[in-house]
């Protein structure tokens, strides 16, 4: 814009319309100008927020939100801790809002990062926390490692039960321990549950190939004649059945003996696979447990996990079937066991029942190694089995 002259004005001279508006346009003009000065300055990209707000886990999405950032988005350029750069933005984003997934290669999380917008007019920067995927993925092994409790049960007697908590995850993960009573024959639930007392602590935080145990101590109360007992275990940060379990599901019996389930086997119920529509797991009554289509067949399947190499056979039961299921035998029927691995054993299990019935029963599958032609230790799950119609 070069130099602007207004012709004087002397006292007494007539100011006419043509000189003032000359003198607008003269002032529009320098308007314009400066205006076009300016403009880089309007256009620069501002973050007004975020969304979500607090830490953002890694990988997860974040949106930013501001104004005037370009269309099309790919125009704009986010960067991440001064090294990773995004230019593909999610479908939604728009000139004030900037969507897209914060990726896996960001090294030392947890930290506070720069998160910055650039175009062609500048840039703008906000600072957001990054933290890592807490998430634990895997499943969770609970093993009875109870021994024979030396007689047969007693009312007003004091009993410690001991289970081994394997997190076989990716990361550490924090359950917590409940004690869990149903089917309470002679007492009620309530009177067994204040007659048990945790060992060890709950919440607890189990890491990945360091098991932990826990213990409960069931007093049995006066009156009682039998309970269903186990514990349940419960992720704090993931919903995934097979980190959220019960164990084996045992009986204790006013007067009669337990039954230990050896500890150097561990058998739990497995995945059903997503294509079978008439078998599925179930918590019932609080335990982890398996359900069928009423009049239908189905396999149930068992992961066994083997501490002791050797031969194994196994052997499946219905308590007090009455007439409700019919069951095949197990396979494999033998099979050779090694230390530290698994094996997968299915059996068929049949329902009988054609319309409805809110019975249910325990199915017991067990695993008994052999050791020069005889029988060596016997380990087992326990779980309850009922009928769906839908």
């Amino acid at each position: 814009m070069g130099p602007i002259h207004f012709d004087r004005v002397e006292p007494g001279e007539l100011i006419t319309a043509s000189f003032v508006n000359r003198i607008l346009g003269q002032l529009e003009r320098m308007q314009a100008e400066i205006d076009e000065i300016k403009g880089t300055d309007k256009n620069i990209p501002v973050i007004t927020g975020r969304s979500p707000l607090g830490d953002i886990t890694v990988p997860s999405e974040l949106t930013l939100i501001g104004r005037n950032f370009l269309i099309p988005v790919n125009q704009n350029t986010v960067t991440i801790d001064g090294t990773v750069s995004i230019t593909g933005f999610l479908v939604g984003s728009n000139d004030t809002r900037l969507i897209f997934a914060v990726p896996q290669n960001i090294a030392g999380l947890p930290k506070d990062v720069e998160v910055k917008v650039t175009n062609r007019y500048g840039s703008d920067s906000t600072t957001v926390r990054l933290v890592p995927d807490q998430t634990p993925v895997g499943q969770m092994l609970i093993t009875d490692n109870t021994a024979d409790l030396g007689e047969a049960v007693q009312t007003g007697h004091t009993y410690l039960f001991t289970f081994q908590l394997d997190s076989q995850t990716n990361i550490a993960e924090t359950y917590t321990v409940t004690p869990r009573f149903t089917n309470a024959q002679g007492s009620s639930v309530s009177a067994w549950q204040t007659g048990a007392v945790l060992v060890g602590s709950s919440p607890v935080t189990i890491r990945p190939g360091a098991p932990t145990t826990v213990g409960v101590r069931v007093t049995v109360p006066a009156g009682a004649s039998s309970v269903d007992f186990a514990i349940g275990v419960a992720a704090q940060h993931s919903t995934d059945p097979r980190l959220n379990r019960t164990s084996a599901v045992r009986t204790l019996a006013v007067g009669q003996p337990q039954k230990p389930s050896d500890s150097r086997t561990t058998l739990t119920l497995a995945d059903i696979g997503p294509l079978v529509d008439n078998v599925r797991k179930a918590s019932i009554d609080g335990n982890e447990g398996i359900e069928i289509r009423y009049n239908t067949r189905g396999q149930i399947p068992v992961r066994v996990q083997f501490s002791v190499t050797g031969t194994y056979r196994y052997e499946a039961e219905i308590e007090n079937p009455g007439g409700l299921w019919q069951l095949g035998s197990p396979q494999p029927s033998v099979s050779e066991g090694t230390a530290d691995q698994f094996t997968r054993v299915t059996t068929e299990l049949t329902s009988m029942v054609t319309a409805p019935s809110s019975e249910q029963r325990f199915m017991v599958v067990r695993a008994i190694r052999r050791k020069d032609g005889i029988d060596d230790f016997q380990s087992y799950t326990r779980f309850p089995i009922r009928g769906f119609s839908s």
